[in-house]
């Protein structure tokens, strides 16, 4: 995936929401079934998570999945 101002905006979404947890990135990939590394790559816009893993970072942030990544 290649980086864009969609792409960015909403890493920097998911990296606020993250920060409001006071959760570490690898410890909210734990919480969310994933790798540290892969919710990284979601905060840095180089990686859009799959439906799976958008349903479940909707529900743990109580947003809708338009909300975060639309």
């Amino acid at each position: 995936m290649k980086k864009n101002r969609e792409s960015i905006a909403r890493g920097k979404r998911l990296r606020k929401l993250r920060l409001k947890t006071g959760l570490s990135q690898d410890k909210l990939g734990v919480v969310l079934g994933i790798t540290g590394a892969a919710w990284r790559q979601y905060e840095m816009g180089v990686r859009m998570p799959n439906d799976k893993i958008k349903k479940q970072i909707a529900i743990y942030f109580n947003k809708s999945i338009e909300e975060l990544f639309f």
